[in-house]
């Protein structure tokens, strides 16, 4: 379909009839000329009428051509895409499945308002679907087929992410497309959802709608759990405006261990202590709150911190707070592991015994030989776990040669990589190899090939 950007100047394709209104009135009747001699005409160029007048029509119809084409010139003419010429609207139903709808009853109703509002869109009108978060994701292009659209919103559920009204708005706008229509945003409306800098990108002609999920329902939450000697202490909060009564469960290694019921004011948090003996290992803590967000009524906790499991970090000096801060920090949080590091060259040299730990995670093979190895490639044989970070410190010869030739993993270095300049380090001096060298040994270590 062709359109126009500029279509005001189509009317000065009138200016096409000048030339044929000139032509009209320049048409004279042709002067009769009396000779006296017919003779002198004899030699006279004859021209036929019949020819002049079909070559004066050519030329006026060029002429009214030139001025229609300068005409649509000015106009801007284009081809209009599919979506920019549909004159049909279209609605873009926007879901929250933020942890705030995972209550009991708050996402079937929130399903049931975006079901309503398809039904309430025109019959002619486009409709597609969208869930957000702290993530948008489009479940359902615009469409005619309402049976489509209500089969995305069936399979809608509530997930643990924070509400985040810019991303599901732009990708509502996105997904229309261009074209006019409505943005209809089914949500419980938490605060938290629209930070003051946020910007969502929609077009003027788009339309905005919310319709309301209703408030978030009182809730009871397990906030923090911590051994004191010989009890489990756990910090419950009333989200309530008025006081709660519950009843506090705690299980021991998987086995209950006792309940005790607790009453807490609006508003307000309270703490809970249930003995727990010393030999126990973990602790889950539940409360009764069956209206509630269902996430936050359990709580776990470790206990014993020799029942914490053990990991081996492989890095080049062997010092995981230098070598590897951020992994040794991301072990670390909550304290659920017992986190050690031990260089490549130790490795190799130490009888160091690997089936006491759960995983090694190889993140350096500098100074890694045979010894140190064959203790890896035992390790795996016999089943423990063996996470290689692929980067600058991992030498994909050695990691090929820890794994071994039918290894289904294998570490390449990148296409385009340079190959890195090797150092010859004496391991040992006091090797006779070196012994002609002296005192001056460790100039090897300048040598790079």
């Amino acid at each position: 379909m062709i359109s126009f950007l500029s279509p005001l100047f189509l009317a000065a394709a009138a200016t096409a009839a000048v030339p044929i209104v000139l032509h009209l009135l320049k048409r004279e009747p042709e002067p009769r000329v009396k000779f006296a001699a017919v003779k002198l005409l004899k030699r006279a160029p004859v021209e036929l009428t019949e020819k002049r007048h079909l070559r004066e029509l050519i030329l006026l119809l060029l002429r009214v051509a030139a001025l229609l084409l300068l005409a649509v010139a000015f106009a801007r003419p284009f081809f209009a895409s599919g979506a920019a010429s549909a004159s049909v609207d279209a609605t873009m139903v926007a879901i929250d499945t933020s942890y705030s709808l995972s209550a009991p009853g708050r996402m079937e109703r929130a399903r049931q308002l975006a079901k309503d509002a398809v039904a309430r869109v025109p019959a002619g009108d486009l409709v597609g679907i969208v869930t957000f978060a702290d993530a948008a994701d489009v479940i359902a292009r615009p469409s005619a087929d309402r049976a489509l659209a209500l089969a995305a919103i069936d399979g809608v559920s509530a997930g643990f992410g924070a509400t985040r009204y810019r991303v599901g708005l732009n990708a509502a706008a996105q997904a229309l497309s261009g074209r006019r229509g409505t943005i209809v945003v089914v949500t419980d409306l938490q605060e938290s959802g629209w930070d003051a800098g946020d910007r969502a990108s929609v077009p003027q002609s788009v339309r905005i709608d919310v319709v309301d999920v209703g408030p978030l329902p009182p809730n009871l939450a397990v906030t923090a759990i911590r051994r004191d000697a010989d009890r489990i202490v756990a910090s419950v909060r009333n989200t309530d405006s008025r006081a709660r009564d519950t009843r506090v469960h705690l299980a021991l290694d998987g086995r209950p261990a006792g309940d005790i019921p607790v009453s807490i004011g609006p508003n307000t948090s309270a703490e809970v202590a249930l003995p727990a003996p010393s030999r126990a290992g973990a602790a889950e803590l539940t409360i009764d709150d069956r209206d509630g967000l269902q996430a936050d009524n359990v709580r776990y906790a470790m206990l014993d911190s020799t029942s914490r499991p053990s990991l081996l970090l492989v890095t080049g000096a062997g010092e995981p707070g230098r070598d590897a801060f951020y992994v040794q920090q991301a072990l670390a949080a909550g304290e659920p592991y017992q986190v050690t590091g031990i260089s490549g060259a130790r490795l190799s040299s130490a009888d160091t015994q690997l089936s006491p730990h759960a995983a090694v995670f190889l993140l350096s093979t500098r100074g890694l030989e045979r010894r140190g190895r064959d203790a890896l490639a035992a390790y795996v044989r016999a089943g423990g776990g063996l996470l290689i970070a692929a980067g600058p410190d991992i030498d994909d010869e050695v990691v090929a040669d820890v794994l071994g030739p039918g290894a289904p993993l294998r570490v390449v270095p990148p296409a385009d990589a340079r190959p890195q300049p090797r150092t010859l380090a004496p391991a040992d001096a006091r090797h006779p190899i070196f012994q002609p060298f002296g005192s001056s040994s460790a100039t090897l270590g300048l040598v790079k090939f």
